[in-house]
């Protein structure tokens, strides 16, 4: 990372953007997950708002999870690390 090295950015500046970039994936990612799982699960009723509120609340989990990943990542410096991280925040 030539731009990183160089000191072109600040750290704060790359995360707000990898937060914001995966946005727009999580909102797709998030929608399929939302409709599968809200009419298979029968959480349908005859008010079509709650839907919403279901989608809502899914779209800060989903995001809230890609931020604490990206917190985790911050302390590894090794990729076998990586895998030993996705177990450890698991449990």
């Amino acid at each position: 990372m030539r731009e990183r090295s160089s000191y072109l950015y600040s750290p704060i500046a790359y995360f707000i953007s990898k937060v914001v970039s995966g946005i727009p994936i999580a909102l797709v990612a998030t929608g399929l997950f939302t409709v599968i799982v809200y009419y298979s699960t029968g959480l349908n009723d005859l008010y079509g708002y709650k839907i919403y509120i279901y989608y809502g609340t899914a779209i800060l989990m989903s995001i809230c999870g890609n931020t604490y990943a990206y917190f985790l990542a911050s302390f590894v410096t090794t990729p076998n690390a990586l895998a030993t991280g996705n177990v450890v925040s698991v449990i």
